[in-house]
């Protein structure tokens, strides 16, 4: 339900860039934010590493 919300299909799953972008652009219009962030959890390395990294701000609810 949530993928489908997002506007995310299974071939986007391959693709890292492609999947932030799409997530990061749902956020963009349906929360109304002037930047959004998209952290990415690298699971295979021993630390936590973030791939993306930007910060969200709100500009109006």
């Amino acid at each position: 339900m949530a993928g489908h919300a997002l506007g995310i299909e299974p071939d986007d799953l391959g693709s890292s860039d492609r999947l932030a972008r799409k997530v990061l652009r749902t956020v963009l219009k349906r929360f109304r934010v002037e930047r959004a962030a998209l952290y990415l959890l690298n699971p295979n390395r021993g630390d936590l590493e973030m791939d993306c990294s930007v910060a969200v701000s709100y500009t109006h609810l």
